[in-house]
């Protein structure tokens, strides 16, 4: 599905992008693909508002509507067979030749998806919705690897509203990129506790509207020193958008 060449022509603008290692990549799958995706998604009716239970109230209250699809055995079998492109492209995203592109693109070897989905797999933002500045996870919650690579793919066609994506440098706290959640744009993005992001603006849009996506996340078994720390849940950074 993804072209071989892609990686070479991306590595070196991965590498030195600011403010850590990422690239936008538009038109990432093919296009009737994309909107099977998303008609399928936007059908779907079994979505569950994550109420980020276990972590402080204060940052409980981060997040407002956001919804997701819960990856258990049962909810596995249903979006199979109710949601086949999507699935399709999951399955996609966690084997070995995307793993390999991956691994050209970043420089990052021998990762491992997460066939579990923890925290990713479909996400839904409705109106008024968003997503406090945060670096995510370090390790696994569950598992003993680390989290290296994040790949988001925005999946809402004819978007016209706000919903960016931020990238934030760490110290001091400073916004240096703000990407639009363009119909089949992909983000890759390294992962660590510096790497910090989010769309902290509440979204703007129709009720009927919502900001569909993909959320992978790709792990290897060790990482370099100076990247680890025993973070197990996504650290939070407030804003003064109020």
């Amino acid at each position: 599905m993804i072209n071989k060449s892609l990686a070479d022509s991306c590595r070196s603008n991965y590498a030195l992008a600011n403010p850590f290692p990422h690239i936008i990549i538009d038109d990432f799958i093919p296009e009737d693909l994309a909107l099977q995706c998303y008609n399928q998604m936007s059908q779907h009716q079994q979505w569950m508002f994550d109420t980020m239970e276990g972590y402080p109230e204060d940052e409980r209250d981060s997040q407002v509507n956001k919804w997701w699809t819960p990856f258990d055995t049962d909810s596995k079998n249903r979006l199979e067979s109710d949601m086949p492109a999507v699935w399709k492209c999951l399955q996609y995203f966690n084997s070995r030749p995307f793993l390999l592109f991956l691994e050209n693109l970043t420089g990052i070897k021998d990762l491992i998806a997460d066939v579990d989905f923890e925290g990713g797999g479909i996400h839904k933002i409705k109106n008024g919705g968003r997503l406090e500045l945060h670096s995510d996870y370090n390790k696994h919650p569950n598992k003993d690897i680390w989290r290296r690579i994040n790949l988001l793919l925005y999946l809402t066609p004819n978007w016209n509203y706000n919903g960016h994506l931020d990238l934030y440098e760490k110290d001091p706290l400073v916004k240096v990129k703000s990407i639009l959640p363009t119909f089949n744009r992909a983000v890759i993005f390294n992962t660590t506790d510096d790497s910090i992001h989010g769309h902290p603006t509440p979204l703007v849009c129709p009720e009927e509207v919502s900001r569909y996506s993909f959320a992978l996340y790709y792990f290897t078994k060790d990482r370099p020193e100076h990247e680890k720390s025993d973070s197990k849940a996504a650290i939070w950074y407030k804003t003064s958008y109020l």
